[in-house]
C-alpha cells in the first residue's frame, strides 16, 4: 500500500510504500520529476536503513552526512538510523543525530531541510562484521 504525506509549504511530500516487515520512504520534491529514495524502516527491528555512496553524499566541505530533519524529527516508528556506506554501517540513535546534527545553508524549511552529522561523529557506531545488520 501507498501513502503520502500532506505537502509542505514547497509542494515537497513523502511518499511511503508499505510492505510486510518493512517501509520504503523517499521525498518527492516539487522542482524534481522522480522522487528520491530516502530508505526502509524496518518495523520489527525500529531503525531507519539508509544506503549511501560516499563518493556522491558525503558532503566534502566538513565531511558530514545529511539527513532529511523532519524524518528523524518526528520518528515514531524507529529510534536508530542504520547509515550504510563504501566503508561499513553505523548503528546511530536518532538521539544523537538530533544532538550532534548542525544546519548548513541549503535548504532553509520544509521537508528537504537537512540535519548533517559529522563522519567523525558516527564513526563512533561503526558495526563490526559480526554484528552487521543490513538485510537488503
Amino acid at each position: 500500500m501507498t501513502k503520502t504525506s500532506p505537502p509542505d509549504k514547497q509542494g515537497n511530500y513523502f511518499i511511503v510504500e508499505e510492505t510486510p516487515g518493512y517501509s520504503s520512504i523517499a521525498l518527492k520534491l516539487a522542482t524534481e520529476s522522480h522522487a528520491r529514495t530516502i530508505g526502509k524502516i524496518f518495523h520489527k527491528e525500529r531503525y531507519l536503513q539508509i544506503k549511501r555512496i560516499r563518493s556522491r553524499h558525503l558532503f566534502q566541505k566538513n565531511l558530514s552526512y545529511g539527513f532529511n530533519e523532519h524524518l528523524i524529527k518526528n520518528a515514531t516508528k524507529f529510534d536508530n538510523v542504520l547509515l550504510i556506506d563504501d566503508n561499513g554501517e553505523r548503528l546511530v540513535p536518532v538521539s544523537v543525530i538530533i544532538s550532534s546534527g548542525s544546519y548548513l545553508h541549503f535548504k532553509q524549511d520544509g521537508f528537504e531541510r537537512q540535519l548533517f552529522v559529522k563522519l567523525k561523529k558516527l564513526d563512533e557506531y561503526l558495526l563490526k562484521n559480526e554484528n552487521k545488520l543490513s538485510l537488503f
